[in-house]
């Protein structure tokens, strides 16, 4: 065999090793996020404001989440946009709940789209105050941990492939 084709074997026989690796961490990291999809929400609030007050948001989507909601879909929070127009709560399709040190159990009841800094004003559901956190934008944890799954997946067949192609003989020769 010529001293590339060695080489070439060479190359691809430490592929397979290395996608060994990788389904173990791909099946690791996918394992964890399905995990993690099943965890209970932990937005970290701003501090709360009462219910009717004027709370500062902005230049980013934010997610509302309000204390001692007893109906999410009647919360309304308003604010103006630059051109001084009323803007409006877009309502959560999924009202989540979690625990918050400050607030208590905490209902998530939608999303607002603040370019610059705004004064944003929540009522209503029985909502005694509200706080804003970070709007988790992007796949699902599931999603995610699904495709780390394939992956591992792909590096098994990867793996499997290259080390049965360049597996040594008995007599120490390469097979062709």
């Amino acid at each position: 065999m010529s001293e590339l084709g060695t080489l070439v074997r060479g190359v691809a026989r430490a592929s397979g090793f290395l996608a060994l690796f990788g389904v173990v961490l791909f099946a690791v990291v996918g394992l964890v996020m399905l995990r993690s999809a099943s965890a209970p929400p932990s937005p970290t609030l701003t501090a709360p404001v009462v219910a009717g007050a004027a709370g500062q948001a902005g230049e980013r989507t934010l997610a509302v989440w309000g204390a001692d909601v007893t109906d999410p879909d009647a919360v309304t929070c308003t604010w103006l946009t630059p051109e001084q127009v009323p803007a409006t709560l877009d309502l959560a399709d999924e009202h989540l709940t979690a625990d918050d040190s400050t607030l208590g159990v905490v209902t998530l009841v939608g999303t607002i789209y603040a370019p610059t800094t705004r004064d944003v004003t929540c009522t209503g559901g029985g909502m005694t105050s509200f706080a804003f956190a970070n709007h988790q934008s992007g796949p699902p944890s599931s999603a995610v941990g699904v495709g780390f799954l394939v992956g591992a997946g792909v590096a098994a067949l990867w793996a499997t492939l290259m080390l049965t192609v360049t597996r040594p003989r008995r007599d120490g020769h390469l097979v062709t």
